[in-house]
C-alpha cells in the first residue's frame, strides 16, 4: 500500500470529511438557502485547489518529508478549527439510526425517491464529466499537443479559477431566479461545452485551446451543477442528512469508476475518448436538469 502510495484510511476519513460537511450544509439552512451555503463551501474548495497545487509542487521540491509534513499540519489545523469553533448541529440524536434493519430501510427509503435520484443524477454526471477530463487531458495535453508538466498545471489552474466563478454565479442567480432555472444554465453552458470539444475534434482542430477552453466553460458550468444538484439530493431528508449524503457521493463515485473502466478500455492514442465522454455525461447533465429535475423536484421561483 505504502509504495503504491493507497492510504485506506486516509480514503475513508476524506469520504466521512465530505459526507459530513453536506449534512451540516442540511442541519443548519432551510432548502432554499441550502444551495448558497453549500456554493460558498464550494468556491473555498475552489480556492484550496487553486492554492494546493503549487503549494504541494514547492514542499515536493524541498523533500518528501515536507510533503508529509505539510499534510500533518494541515489536519492538525482542521482538528483545532473543529474543536474551537464548531457546534453539534444535530438537532436531536437519534440512537437507533445505525441499527442494521433501520439503517437499510433508510437507505432504500433514499435511493427510491425520484428527487434524490434526479438530483444525484445531474450531480454524478457532472462529476464523471470532470473525472472524464482529468483522467484523460495530461496525456491529450501533454503527450499529443506537446505542453510542459508547467504549462499543463497552468490550465489546471485556470480551470479552478474557472470554477470558483461559475459558484460566484451561482449565489447570485439562486435568488433572483430560483434553484430550476440556475440548474438550467449550468447545463446549457455544460452541454455547449461538450459540444463545443467534440465538434472541434470532428473538424480535426488539434490545438492546446480547443481542449482548455471548452474545459473552462465546463468548469464554469459545474460550479452551477455541484452546489446545486448536491444540496438537492439531500434536502427531502432532514432526519436522514449524513445517509443521503452518503449515497450521493457514493452514487457520484461509482459513476466515475464505471467511466474509468471505459477509458481504460478506450484509450487509443488520441483525444477521441477526452471528445466523447465529456460530451456523453453534458448531455446527461442536460437530460437530468432540463427533463428529470423539472419532473419529479419542483421547485417554485423566487418571488420578486
Amino acid at each position: 500500500k505504502v509504495e503504491r502510495g493507497i492510504d485506506p484510511m486516509e480514503c475513508v476519513a476524506l469520504g466521512a470529511a465530505v459526507m459530513t460537511a453536506r449534512a451540516v450544509v442540511r442541519d443548519c439552512y432551510a432548502p432554499s438557502e441550502g444551495a448558497r451555503a453549500m456554493s460558498k463551501a464550494l468556491t473555498g474548495l475552489g480556492l484550496v485547489a487553486c492554492v494546493s497545487a503549487p503549494l504541494g509542487g514547492l514542499l515536493a521540491m524541498l523533500h518528501w518529508r515536507a510533503t508529509l509534513s505539510g499534510v500533518l499540519l494541515m489536519g492538525l489545523l482542521a482538528l483545532a478549527v473543529i474543536a474551537w469553533r464548531f457546534d453539534e448541529t444535530l438537532p436531536a440524536r437519534r440512537l437507533d439510526a445505525l441499527r442494521p434493519a433501520q439503517l437499510l430501510g433508510t437507505w432504500l427509503s433514499i435511493l427510491r425517491h425520484p428527487r434524490f435520484l434526479a438530483f444525484t443524477l445531474v450531480a454524478s454526471a457532472s462529476n464523471t464529466a470532470l473525472f472524464t477530463y482529468l483522467g484523460t487531458s495530461s496525456f491529450v495535453l501533454i503527450r499529443l499537443h506537446g505542453l510542459s508538466q508547467w504549462a499543463y498545471g497552468l490550465c489546471i489552474a485556470t480551470m479552478s479559477v474557472s470554477y470558483v466563478a461559475g459558484t460566484f454565479l451561482c449565489r447570485r442567480l439562486l435568488p433572483r431566479v430560483g434553484l430550476q432555472r440556475t440548474m438550467d444554465v449550468g447545463a446549457g453552458l455544460s452541454l455547449l461545452a461538450g459540444l463545443v470539444l467534440l465538434g472541434l475534434f470532428a473538424a480535426e482542430v488539434h490545438t492546446p485551446w480547443a481542449i482548455v477552453l471548452p474545459a473552462n466553460l465546463f468548469l464554469f458550468s459545474h460550479g452551477l451543477n455541484q452546489p446545486c444538484s448536491q444540496n438537492g439530493a439531500i434536502n427531502p431528508f432532514p432526519e436522514a442528512a449524513g445517509t443521503a449524503s452518503a449515497l450521493n457521493g457514493f452514487c457520484m463515485m461509482m459513476t466515475s469508476f464505471a467511466m474509468g473502466l471505459w477509458l481504460g478500455a478506450h484509450m487509443d492514442g488520441s483525444a477521441r475518448p477526452l471528445a466523447q465522454g465529456l460530451a456523453f455525461w453534458t448531455a446527461v447533465i442536460a437530460l437530468g436538469a432540463w427533463v428529470l429535475v423539472r419532473r419529479f423536484a419542483p421547485t417554485p421561483h423566487p418571488a420578486h
